[in-house]
């Protein structure tokens, strides 16, 4: 669970400035829109509108900003590349001098800004709400996995790579157990705020655990991280699966899948037809969010058809959504489509693909390239054979697929059973007959750790 129901009353808060020039925050946010100033971390003077430091999103165009303000100088580094709605996402704000500040808002993107301002005084930190009495996160938003580091020493270059880190899910604590990393030993606060009860600094820094003001109750989800000392949460896995069979003109094709919603990492789309090769999806979207076509492969002769794959690996949303295909036309062409969510213990990408097409065969196979990553594969296939069930998994397969297209050829998808690391061939046992066949391999994101070899700088406390 995460932490919701902030307000100007329900917030978080530590009676000291947590961090001092130079110093990186960090935390996981999830809310479905900003009409006005939502407050992830704040610190400085208590309500006197002056002296302070914010990292904050601002309206509703998704605008954040990170901010500090003296009372006359007003320095602010301002990102416009927003964040998904109702899905979690990282919000990074560096305080590195008086005349230099950063935002990372949703990616590895940085915004800087250099004005000068002189920060006085302060006696407090706030999660959750602003220092000058006001702009409190979102009353259902949910803040969650907020990290302060003492970056002196640290480069610019070297938080973006903490960042890329920081949104793969990685821990903050074996981040900080690196060894020889420009952030090795520099944790300063961790607060995972897995539940309303438990609101102590993680890193062991801090024996005084956070103060609740008001009170704050748990949010339905929280971001999928990596265990303290390296374990994961969450294995690579499918998490829910959905069909959808197209027999109208109808355009966008659409369905809800409503399996497989609670925290999934990536999402799968794929489509069969038969009828014509022609290349019927445009484009494809998940509750919004645009998918790539990473492979398709046809069959165009005697008993023409298609099948594809369409890919997410990032920033899914949680719940019940809507897979949106738009198509080229309304075509008559039946069209079988599939949607597979999949857990992870971190986004997931496509690593390899192969596909067969124009082809007349019994038994289609493809062998996927892993890499001695985790990976599991999936394959459409097209087929000029008369019934789905006329198509059998393969070793160490499974069928994923119950609709049947209507018509003198058929279709089903396919997935690797169990996740693996080695080579993969992925099969389907059938009889000789026209066939297309689309393949993908999907696996976590690896870590991106910079390769640099500098001595480590040893943590100091500072307040």
């Amino acid at each position: 669970m995460a932490l919701t129901g902030w307000s100007d009353t329900n917030f978080l808060s530590r009676a000291a400035v947590v961090g001092t020039e130079p110093f990186f925050v960090a935390g996981w946010c999830n809310l479905a829109s900003s009409a006005v100033y939502k407050t992830l971390y704040a610190q400085g003077a208590v309500d006197t509108g002056a002296n302070y430091r914010h990292a904050q999103i601002t309206d509703s165009s998704n605008i954040a900003v990170v901010e500090s303000y003296d009372g006359t100088a007003d320095g602010i580094a301002s990102s416009n590349i927003g964040h998904p709605a109702s899905s979690w996402f990282v919000f990074g704000a560096a305080f590195t001098s008086g005349s230099s500040r950063s935002i990372w808002l949703h990616t590895d993107t940085r915004v800087d800004d250099t004005t000068a301002v002189t920060i006085t005084g302060g006696t407090a930190t706030r999660i959750g709400k602003a220092m000058n009495d006001g702009a409190p996160f979102a009353a259902t938003g949910g803040i969650a996995e907020v990290s302060v580091w003492n970056t002196t020493g640290m480069t610019l270059a070297n938080l973006d790579s903490l960042v890329v880190k920081i949104r793969a899910g990685e821990n903050p604590i074996n981040i900080n157990a690196e060894s020889s990393q420009p952030w090795t030993g520099k944790l300063f606060r961790y607060w995972p705020l897995t539940n309303s009860t438990t609101l102590t600094d993680a890193s062991g820094n801090d024996a005084t655990p956070l103060t609740m003001n008001g009170t704050l109750t748990n949010f339905a989800s929280h971001p999928t991280i990596d265990a303290a000392g390296g374990g994961v949460t969450i294995p690579l896995a499918v998490a829910g699966v959905v069909e959808s069979l197209r027999t109208g003109t109808t355009d966008p094709m659409t369905w809800s899948h409503d399996q497989g919603t609670t925290a999934p990492k990536g999402v799968l789309v794929g489509f069969i037809h038969g009828t014509s090769a022609t290349d019927h999806v445009s484009s494809v979207t998940y509750g919004g969010f645009a998918l790539t076509r990473y492979q398709r492969n046809v069959d165009t002769a005697t008993e023409p058809g298609a099948c594809e794959w369409w890919f997410r690996g990032e920033n899914i949303p949680t719940g019940t959504q809507t897979v949106s295909a738009d198509l080229a036309s309304g075509t008559t062409d039946d069209i079988l489509g599939i949607s597979i969510t999949l857990n992870g213990p971190r986004d997931l990408e496509i690593i390899d693909t192969d596909g067969i097409s124009d082809t007349n065969a019994a038994n289609p196979t493809v062998t996927l390239q892993y890499g001695g990553r985790e990976a599991m594969a999936f394959a459409a296939h097209y087929s000029g054979l008369t019934a789905h069930t006329s198509l059998a998994a393969g070793a160490n397969c499974e069928k994923i697929s119950t609709a049947e297209i209507t018509g003198n050829f058929t279709g089903a998808s396919f997935r690797q059973t169990t996740a693996g690391t080695v080579v993969f061939a992925i099969a389907v046992t059938s009889g000789a007959d026209d066939l297309a066949y689309s393949a993908v391999a999907i696996s976590p994101k690896p870590a991106r750790v910079p390769q640099v070899n500098i001595q480590a700088v040893q943590h100091a406390a500072y307040m």
